[in-house]
């Protein structure tokens, strides 16, 4: 398992201060940059956004959102869709994180 420190991204609407890290199985961010996967992003609440900014500026860009939440699915957020998890759990050219 690989955990990899992302950086500070941000402060929370609470003004605590928000981090990022990478948990992968198989893969740090510089595999999942040249992996030629769609990305998608677990959630899609106020750290989402900070996660894709963090990766955008690591050169990753964000295909999707997969959220839990049946009244989110189907939406868009910031241009890009929000799928339910179901709808990634068999696709192969993915990344979820």
């Amino acid at each position: 398992m690989i955990l990899e420190y992302l950086g500070r991204i941000g402060y929370g609407s609470n003004g605590n201060s928000i981090v990022a890290f990478m948990v992968g199985v198989h893969m740090d961010i510089e595999a999942v940059i040249n992996s030629g996967k769609k990305v998608i992003v677990l959630g899609s609440a106020e750290r989402s956004f900070y996660v894709e900014r963090l990766l955008y500026e690591r050169g990753v860009e964000v295909h999707a959102y997969a959220d839990s939440s049946p009244a989110k699915q189907g939406a868009s957020l910031r241009g890009k869709k929000i799928y339910s998890l179901f709808d990634f759990f068999m696709m192969k050219r993915l990344i979820l994180l």
